[in-house]
């Protein structure tokens, strides 16, 4: 059923961030029998090494080339089913900055070099290129590390965990740039950013209070009540600091002093190597700006009250929930969209949003959700709104049988789901960043 409300204000998680370098431009196909040093090697060091190599939370050392020869075929596969590198936004949807995907062309390079052998070559053919590391702010203004030491829990395969920071800053302020320093990067799968304003602060301080130990558990956002703390920057492995330049622009988010930094870290812990960890957020901060930056996102309002409102069948292996919502919402006017992202949780399997109005466009399409990779998509031609179009966001679950999750080994059976912050409960979320002229 279609319907039609009004873009909401900040209520969870979405990741928006970069991911690895420009994938270099379609050309001609493989060179026949292709060689590890001279083929194969340039592609791994840009596209895969920066988290498949000891100490980081990829599987298999890439940076060995034995191991890399011997998975050849799992390479062919997964790069051919487009899983990885993780890039989950169809380029048929738009272009965007940073495009992490591989070319078909360098997908058929490792698909003939495993055909035939996976051949490593000379190692003169090396030309020598390190490995892509993932770029860092042009400066730092505050590190801000967890408040002490965690370790995750056991028995668990992840562990989702929010802690709390103090903003550091005595006057108003705006986050330009944003990036992560993983305390332990065997076990740190994603981590997410939030600020509450002072007048928020003490619901969360609450939540931290109630539990023992360090932070207090979270999952779908920070906890607290819908709209307390808004999302400001995320991580994940492979993920480069962010400029915020890189939306186009002078702008940043605002923080008001007293506020908090509310910093969700989830854990995989089947990696993890048994060390603590205490990660730490860096940012670059402006006393000015020329123009606010803000993180908006999209949905459905009825969706998050009404548990009925996006119910999703026990059982149903495709169910799908669509709306229409006005983007004036946004300070009630035009803005520029500069940025776009998504959120859903384990039972989602695509999303899509597109601008609806004089000039249709596709902002975003997502047709093989991962709730693994969470990734924000940079638009490399923003979109201008005037208030008077329309967002259509619509997004599809598999709630069948063979889609739950296991808990001790054993399947859980299907329940109908709704909206919510828990690990049973599904959300359909769209995120842009925007400037308001």
């Amino acid at each position: 059923m279609l319907q039609r409300l009004a873009l909401v204000a900040p209520l969870v998680l979405l990741t928006l961030g970069c991911t690895s370098s420009d994938a270099p431009p379609d050309g001609a196909g493989p060179v026949t029998d292709p060689t590890f040093y001279a083929d194969v090697k340039p592609l791994v060091d840009e596209h895969c090494v920066s988290c498949h190599q000891p100490g980081q939370i990829g599987v298999g050392d890439l940076t060995d080339p034995e191991i890399v020869a011997s998975r050849a075929a799992l390479i062919k596969q997964q790069v051919s089913d487009r899983i990885m590198p993780p890039w989950l936004a169809d380029g048929d949807c738009r272009d965007y900055a940073q495009d992490a995907s591989l070319s078909d062309a360098e997908i058929a390079i490792f698909t003939r070099w495993a055909d035939t052998g996976a051949p490593l070559g000379d190692p003169a053919d090396d030309e020598g290129g390190a490995p892509n590391a993932p770029a860092e702010l042009p400066r730092i203004d505050h590190r801000m590390p967890l408040p002490q030491p965690y370790s995750p829990r056991t028995g668990v395969d992840d562990d989702y965990r929010c802690f709390i920071i103090d903003w550091p800053e005595t006057d108003v302020s705006y986050v330009t740039g944003f990036g992560v320093r993983p305390g332990n990067a065997s076990t740190v799968h994603h981590v997410i950013a939030y600020v509450a304003p002072p007048g928020a602060v003490d619901q969360f301080v609450a939540l931290d209070a109630a539990e023992e130990g360090p932070g207090y558990t979270c999952y779908g956002g920070p906890g607290g009540q819908v709209g307390g703390a808004s999302f400001f920057g995320t991580w994940a492995p492979g993920t480069q600091d962010l400029d915020f330049a890189a939306y186009g622009g002078n702008s940043g988010v605002r923080m008001e002093p007293g506020s908090k930094v509310i910093v969700q870290m989830h854990y995989n812990t089947i990696p993890w190597d048994g060390e603590p960890d205490q990660t730490e957020i860096v940012v670059k901060v402006d006393e000015q700006v020329d123009v606010e930056g803000k993180f908006a996102f999209v949905t459905h309002p009825v969706w998050v009250i009404n548990d009925t409102a996006m119910a999703i069948p026990a059982g149903d292996p495709e169910v799908k929930h669509e709306a229409m919502v006005n983007p004036g919402m946004v300070d009630g006017g035009g803005f520029t969209l500069r940025g776009v992202g998504a959120h859903m949780h384990t039972r989602g399997t695509s999303l899509r949003m597109d601008r609806v109005g004089e000039n249709d466009t596709c902002l975003l399409d997502v047709p093989r959700w991962d709730f693994n990779w969470q990734l924000g998509y940079i638009l490399k031609d923003p979109v201008s709104f005037s208030g008077d179009e329309e967002i259509r966001i619509g997004c599809t679950w598999d709630n069948s049988p063979e889609n739950q999750p296991s808990i001790d080994g054993m399947r859980m059976p299907p329940q109908t789901l709704g909206w919510g912050d828990g690990t049973n409960d599904e959300m359909c979320l769209g995120i842009f960043y925007v400037t308001v002229d």
